[in-house]
């Protein structure tokens, strides 16, 4: 399965951006690319030093649709300028977020 996921502050930027621009319209906001699960768990591995083989994948549970990842053609022609934080450094700023908040400690384990 593959995913597209935008960083916070990116996403609230444009959304006040489009506020100011934009009235009663649709606009799709994110990054326009995708990764597969895989990737970002081998991503997030690296950061937290945990080992990846120790993940085990279960194809046979397919959830929800093979990809998501939107159209940004009219994001990018409203917002040509907009911030775009790259995927590595979007995810390390959130896993220092929540190991200095230590918020892991408040997750409901599976």
């Amino acid at each position: 399965q593959m995913r597209e996921i935008i960083y916070r502050d990116d996403f609230v930027s444009h959304l006040r951006r489009l506020a100011d621009t934009c009235e009663n319209d649709l606009v799709n906001v994110g990054v326009g690319m995708e990764y597969t699960i895989r990737r970002f768990a081998e991503l997030i591995c690296e950061r937290v030093g945990y080992p990846f083989a120790k993940i085990q994948f279960d194809s046979t549970r397919y959830v929800g649709a093979m990809s998501k990842c939107l159209n940004v053609t009219k994001l990018d022609s409203i917002l040509p300028d907009r911030q775009k934080t790259a995927l590595n450094d979007g995810l390390t700023k959130c896993i220092e977020w929540c190991v200095g908040t230590r918020a892991y400690e408040k997750l409901t384990p599976l």
